[in-house]
């Protein structure tokens, strides 16, 4: 299956840049034709996947950075999240313990990505980075 368009930024690991990613992530859709349906999904899903970079990843290793790629294909959206926190963590774990949490804000972040995007899996490197890997597959209009 070959790639039919890609854009990779990096983002400075602070909440206040969550809206220049989802405006990337709004020209991604615009370029490649994505439904509105499937974009609510996919903001979601990245939002989350951002905040969890942001918040336990990068900035936790003062990289102040993290890494977005987007990458369309004729069926599928892919989105890599990459930072460069290093620490492995158990994703099955946090997403059992969100189903039954009953504090606070917070914490569900990876049950909320799986439960939206139809692949999801991450990789560790660890002490350098986490990349995230996101997949949604998508049905355009013809």
């Amino acid at each position: 299956m070959n790639i039919l368009n890609e854009m990779k930024n990096s983002f400075p690991c602070h909440p206040k840049f969550m809206g220049s990613i989802r405006n990337a992530l709004q020209k991604f859709a615009d370029t490649n034709d994505i439904p509105m349906g499937d974009r609510f999904k996919l903001e979601l899903a990245l939002d989350e996947a951002c905040m969890n970079a942001i918040d336990h990843g990068s900035a936790l290793n003062q990289t102040m950075e993290f890494d977005l790629t987007f990458k369309a294909y004729s069926e599928k959206i892919v989105i890599l999240v990459k930072d460069y926190g290093g620490k492995p963590f158990d994703p099955e774990y946090f997403e059992s313990i969100a189903q039954k949490k009953t504090w606070g804000h917070g914490g569900r972040g990876i049950f909320l990505i799986k439960k939206i995007m139809d692949e999801v899996m991450y990789c560790f490197n660890k002490d350098h980075s986490t990349l995230l890997t996101m997949i949604k597959y998508i049905k355009k209009a013809k």
